[in-house]
């Protein structure tokens, strides 16, 4: 039909923070800049454990030299578990992700954590962290990413975390569709 918008197709790449070079992660990101993707993302995970992996890199840290060595991709995290990052803490990492590669260019994606016994839990046990049930995490999200928005507005308690730029797309990821 005529009336229907045109839909664009994105092609975005997830590069993995396990086991990783950061120059080598740098070099892909700046291939997928020029080569035609429109995102370059990684993971949220401390511990190489829940891949399989030996270890992991912080990926605010690899996306922030992805953002500086490249200029067109957007960038961001598939997604922040918000049971290991404060919302303060979030905002201030996206915020200097914004700083590096352009407002326009960061997307903050936030999960709601992983649940008791699932595969991602590993992390969570590792440190003596409680794992909440689903409707607990769900309701925590919610929260969460109102404090995000608080955060970027400058109407949190929380204040001088972020230098005003409008606040990055958030995005949700996640396991079920209760969550989303």
């Amino acid at each position: 039909m005529d009336d229907e918008p045109t839909r664009t197709m994105r092609t975005d790449i997830v590069l993995s923070p396990f086991d990783s070079d950061p120059g080598e992660f740098v070099a892909a990101a700046q291939i997928a800049d020029g080569g035609g993707f429109d995102g370059v993302y990684t993971f949220d995970h401390f511990s190489g454990s829940v891949a399989g992996h030996d270890w992991s890199r912080d990926p605010f840290v690899l996306l922030g030299a992805a953002a500086a060595a490249t200029t067109r991709v957007r960038i961001g995290v598939l997604v922040a578990n918000m049971a290991n990052r404060h919302p303060a803490q979030l905002a201030l990492a996206s915020n200097t992700l914004q700083a590096l590669a352009s407002p326009d260019r960061v997307i903050c994606g936030i999960g709601a954590g992983a649940g008791p016994g699932s595969k991602f839990a590993v992390e969570q046990e590792m440190v003596g962290a409680t794992l909440a049930d689903a409707a607990t995490r769900r309701a925590q999200l919610v929260d969460t990413i109102a404090e995000l928005r608080s955060i970027w507005a400058g109407t949190s308690v929380v204040r001088n975390v972020v230098d005003g730029t409008p606040p990055p797309k958030v995005i949700v990821g996640a396991s079920s569709r209760a969550t989303v």
